[in-house]
């Protein structure tokens, strides 16, 4: 009976260890294809739509600084910041 007992522990950790190995490289070898399926489409679209999502791009005058409308700071809209 102990040795029916060694023998499965021994096969139990060796059959633990495979499934951890084989864990790993299938959450490697998913998140990888799911993270070029993903970032691939979504630049494909933003290609496609011709978006500069980063604003990289200069204004027309050659400047990358943007106007800003001007705020008024006034009582009223100090107790209705929200």
């Amino acid at each position: 009976m102990n040795l029916i007992k060694r023998a499965a522990r021994a096969i139990y950790r060796w059959w633990m260890a495979l499934g951890r190995v084989l864990g790993a490289v299938n959450a490697a070898i998913l998140l990888t294809v799911f993270y070029i399926v993903v970032m691939g489409l979504m630049a494909l679209i933003v290609r496609i739509l011709r978006k500069d999502l980063l604003a990289h791009r200069p204004n027309p005058s050659g400047s990358f600084w943007k106007d800003k409308e001007p705020i008024i700071h006034t009582a009223e809209q100090a107790r209705h910041q929200f």
